[in-house]
């Protein structure tokens, strides 16, 4: 899976419910990708997944201002393992990678795994006469998956700014909501090629098992997360009930039985799907209640990290074992 320059991945948005019409609905599944991901997350404070970050391209050559500053902002936030830089020269220098191109998925991995880091940074830079335009993806090594990514465009200080922020608000999230000891992970289905305000589009789910003796049915929550951090319970909800679900089974959101369908709205930007999959029923913002009726926002204070460190310790007063949590993103276009 590549990604071009100041490009999307993929994932998922908070959209509007309306009643379903048939012939919006002509996505098959040759047009899906299968998005696959099998985070792992040292219990604890301390994010103990090694981060690399890479020079980032920016024509023929390589810019070091944005992954400095958004070193500047993991170092500051003290909760991040960050790759030695040294380790990642050498490995470049060898590789002779820094003159060859833009650094896609693949290739990032590699380098990931040359220099034991769990996540890779990388990115692109264009200076212009109106500042800085840069882009930051985050690749998970094992799986060359990209987990997380961004943009911005404006004077270099504002957009320096935002990164920092913006991937301090993902990795939170991302890594925050991880269990290495986990049986499970879950795989989503999603269209392919941008996705755009007014599109509608059905999510397919399935959750595997890694270990026979796990049980067969689990609870599955989906949350979307849009562009300004706000979070949307969209499984379950009053239409799929609130049952388990069967182990190695495929499901989608919207259903074919259901009597609407999902329609993308802004705010335009980096959008995401966040996924928890636990072996009890647990409620993890209280938001069930509402979700009979509507489906229930979880908050407002997305861009302050601490709203997501706190689905961690509501996570640790429930029964959690063998949860499971994964989060991909994508850009919404207008």
């Amino acid at each position: 899976m590549k990604a071009p320059y100041l490009s999307k991945s993929v994932s998922y948005v908070r959209g509007s419910v309306r009643r379903r019409m048939p012939e919006l609905f002509s996505h098959t599944a040759s047009g899906l990708t299968l998005i696959f991901a099998a985070l792992f997350l040292m219990p604890g404070f301390l994010f103990a997944a090694p981060i690399g970050i890479m020079p980032f391209q920016s024509g023929s050559q390589t810019d070091q201002s944005v992954p400095s500053a958004l070193i500047t902002a993991l170092k500051q936030a003290g909760r991040f393992e960050i790759v030695e830089q040294s380790k990642l020269d050498a490995v470049l220098d060898e590789l002779k990678r820094g003159q060859s191109g833009l650094v896609d998925s693949e290739t990032a991995a590699q380098i990931g795994q040359l220099v034991g880091a769990q996540y890779l940074i990388v990115g692109e830079t264009n200076r212009t006469e109106a500042g800085l335009e840069a882009a930051y993806r985050v690749v998970h090594v094992e799986t060359s998956l990209i987990v997380a990514a961004d943009r911005a465009s404006g004077k270099s200080d504002d957009v320096l700014q935002r990164l920092q922020v913006s991937l301090l608000r993902q990795l939170d999230l991302y890594l925050g909501l991880d269990n290495p000891d986990s049986p499970y992970t879950v795989l989503l289905k999603l269209p392919e090629g941008p996705l755009k305000v007014g599109d509608t589009l059905t999510i397919k789910f399935k959750v595997i098992s890694h270990r026979p003796s796990a049980p067969k049915r689990v609870y599955i929550q989906l949350y979307s997360i849009n562009a300004k951090g706000v979070m949307t319970l969209i499984y379950p909800n009053r239409f799929s009930g609130f049952s388990p679900i069967e182990v190695d089974r495929e499901y989608e959101f919207p259903s074919e039985k259901d009597d609407f369908e999902w329609e993308l709205v802004p705010p335009t930007g980096m959008e995401s799907i966040q996924a928890v999959v636990t072996t009890e029923p647990s409620d993890l913002f209280q938001t069930f209640t509402k979700a009979r009726s509507t489906f229930p926002e979880t908050g407002r204070n997305g861009h302050d990290p601490a709203t997501y460190r706190g689905i961690q310790v509501q996570l640790n007063r429930d029964k959690r074992k063998d949860w499971k949590a994964q989060r991909v993103t994508y850009e919404l276009q207008q």
